[in-house]
């Protein structure tokens, strides 16, 4: 149990460490309505809609659809706004499709860090985002996520402080991108992932990093079936042995390496 403890306080500083300087900020969620006046209106379209251009990097990217600049702070009070809209069909991934746009906008005025606090669990959060090499989006979100979050996201760096849906396919897609999650996560998580950097501080389920090429994976705990399938040029490391004895029985001779981490601080190569 004092070992347990022990691990568990060690990730939580990990934690602690890497989210200092972010801050949810202190506005109100009504402010953000009555200095914003054409961004509900905007949102309800995009909420209401089944057209399929409300939903991607289209709509992200698109200047044409959003072109409201809102500050981290405004952008997580509006995100508790939208929970009115809640028993909409298309709520959770249109919404989160919206505050990605939102990101991006804000991003491409000069903002960063921004702190999201959902009130229930949103599917797409973070996803089709686009930082840059010299300046990647940096965003954390404090609480467990949906299916497909940073899904087809580029140069962000991620902290989800909580569990990662069951089926989550989250970060597939995603280039360029660091990625760290206090929890546990769900299946395909970095499906076709490419030279991305994810830390895991629970257990995964199947398909890990499955077709990921020039990634590096760790794994604090253990993990299902086909974790590493068809990955090429990857690392993979966990102090866990059991998943180190899964990943070799999974994770082909591609410029593939597993490492075996030890408390000492040292590792030992399997592949």
């Amino acid at each position: 149990m004092e070992v347990e403890q022990a691990v568990a306080i060690s990730k939580r500083k990990a934690i602690d460490h890497l989210v200092r300087g972010y801050s949810p900020g202190k506005v109100e969620e009504e402010k953000v309505s009555n200095s914003r006046p054409n961004i509900f209106p905007k949102y309800e379209r995009a909420i209401f809609s089944h057209k399929v251009g409300y939903i991607g990097d289209d709509f992200v990217l698109n200047p044409n659809y959003v072109d409201e600049v809102l500050t981290p702070a405004e952008i997580n009070a509006f995100l508790q706004a939208t929970t009115v809209y809640i028993e909409s069909e298309e709520y959770s991934e249109h919404t989160a499709t919206f505050i990605s746009k939102l990101i991006q906008n804000s991003y491409h005025a000069g903002h960063n860090k921004f702190f999201l606090m959902p009130r229930t669990q949103y599917d797409l959060l973070g996803s089709y985002l686009k930082g840059s090499t010299e300046q990647p989006i940096e965003l954390y979100i404090r609480r467990e996520v949906g299916m497909r979050c940073v899904w087809s996201s580029e140069y962000v760096n991620l902290i989800v402080d909580g569990r990662v849906s069951e089926n989550s396919g989250f970060a597939c897609w995603a280039k360029n991108c660091c990625l760290t999650i206090n929890g546990d996560v769900g299946s395909n998580c970095a499906n076709k992932a490419w030279c991305s950097t994810i830390e895991i501080f629970g257990s995964a389920m199947f398909f890990l990093g499955s077709n990921a090429s020039h990634s590096q994976f760790t794994i604090h705990g253990e993990i299902g079936e086909g974790c590493g399938k068809e990955a090429s040029n990857c690392t993979f490391r966990s102090p866990n042995k059991r998943t180190v004895r899964k990943l070799l029985q999974c994770v082909p001779p591609w410029g593939n390496e597993i490492y075996l981490m030890k408390k000492n601080g040292k590792e030992k190569r399997f592949l």
